[in-house]
């Protein structure tokens, strides 16, 4: 009995420091710690019970039951700390996996989005070349009507008579006559370009283009009823006359020399010629006393070199301006330009010298010209002509487009 209870007495210090020995563990949890100190107490009180009962005594009761119950506590208990630590281990091990499948949720997000980033982007640019296919198979079938509608007129020219190429010809005169009469104010060459292509029409032999041939014969006789000019020939005789204004002499003032005595100065030896001899004597005596000279011309005041500069500047400015309305068939300013030029002339200018008369005699024969202004605005063999080289024919056939 006394053996047994020793045991006892071992068994329970070392159960306690065991029980003392697992709060020490740095991982357990607060609820551990306080299960663990439950469990010592539990003991202790266990302990000082067992000393009691050590006591000598006859009555002492048996202590199995007592034991029995201590080692099923120390059980219960050693199994709750081992089942807390395990609940720990587990709920720590959980919440780092728990951390880890979140970072992996916010990568596969991350990842996710990219890839639907990526996927939108690539589907707005096959949506945009899509429509660059839409748009370029629209104009590549535009572009294969066009072709097809030109193969078809080329096929209908290939069809046409070889004289079509002659009706291409004639269409390329008249152009040209409406550049020279419109650009050019050159009728004479205007006409003859008509001629060519009337030629080029007679040259077909078709009495169906009768109607060109008369639509041509209308313009040049409306062509040659205006007054045909040599326009180049007067505008080279304004040059020269430019061109010889500056050795031009001016109208200067000059000392007239004392005209000779017409009378018979010698007196005669007669006294019965007394009378004629005073007569004779007075004569002389007043031509040498008053002379009188007659001028056609006013009076000018003599100029300064810059000022016959200036003058001759402006008559050259009045020629020049003169040679425009030449060309533009404007005759109120070609007249006012010749009259101001001449009036300078005459005024200023030696009327007495050839070369001043010659200048004058040039302006007076150009003043005699007479500008009309070309009042035609449109050649009727121009549509006809045009109208041919598109169809080959001067009725348009139904349906045919045009070139």
């Amino acid at each position: 009995m006394e053996h047994t209870d020793k045991e006892t007495k071992k068994a329970a210090p070392a159960a306690g420091s065991t029980t003392q020995a697992a709060p020490a563990d740095p991982k357990s949890s607060p609820s551990t710690h306080a299960v663990e100190k439950e469990a010592v107490n539990t003991i202790n009180k266990a302990d000082k019970k067992m000393n009691k009962a050590a006591t000598p005594s006859s009555q002492t009761p048996s202590k199995w039951p007592m034991r029995l119950g201590l080692l099923l506590c120390f059980i219960i208990a050693c199994t709750a700390l081992a089942a807390s630590y395990w609940l720990y281990s587990q709920s720590v091990l959980l919440k780092s996996e728990l951390a880890a499948k979140q970072l992996q949720a916010q990568q596969i997000t991350g990842s996710v989005n990219t890839s639907l980033s990526y996927a939108k982007a690539k589907i707005e640019s096959l949506e945009k070349q899509q429509q660059n296919n839409a748009n370029a198979y629209q104009e590549l079938t535009a572009t294969q009507a066009t072709i097809e509608q030109l193969q078809t007129q080329v096929n209908a020219l290939a069809q046409r008579s070889p004289n079509h190429w002659m009706a291409s010809e004639a269409d390329y005169l008249v152009r040209m006559a409406g550049r020279k009469i419109w650009l050019e104010s050159d009728l004479l060459t205007a006409v003859q370009l008509l001629e060519s292509a009337d030629e080029r029409i007679a040259a077909m032999q078709n009495p169906a283009l009768l109607p060109i041939r008369k639509a041509l014969s209308q313009d040049i006789a409306q062509l040659k009823s205006i007054k045909l000019l040599d326009t180049s020939s007067h505008i080279l005789a304004l040059d020269n006359l430019i061109i010889k204004l500056d050795n031009l002499p001016l109208n200067a003032n000059k000392t007239l020399a004392s005209s000779p005595v017409t009378t018979d100065a010698k007196l005669s030896d007669d006294i019965g010629d007394w009378q004629a001899n005073l007569r004779k004597s007075w004569q002389t005596f007043s031509s040498s006393l008053v002379t009188i000279r007659k001028r056609t011309t006013d009076l000018e005041p003599l100029l300064s070199p810059e000022q016959q500069w200036y003058l001759t500047e402006n008559i050259k400015n009045k020629l020049l301006q003169a040679q425009r309305a030449l060309q533009d068939k404007n005759n109120s300013e070609f007249q006012q330009s010749l009259a101001m030029a001449k009036q300078w002339l005459g005024q200023y200018f030696d009327l007495h010298q050839a070369s001043t008369a010659a200048a004058i005699e040039t302006i007076n024969k150009l003043a005699e010209i007479k500008l009309t202004p070309i009042t035609h605005q449109q050649l009727t063999a121009a549509p006809l002509l045009e109208q041919l080289v598109t169809f080959g024919d001067l009725s348009a056939p139904a349906g045919e487009p045009t070139l």
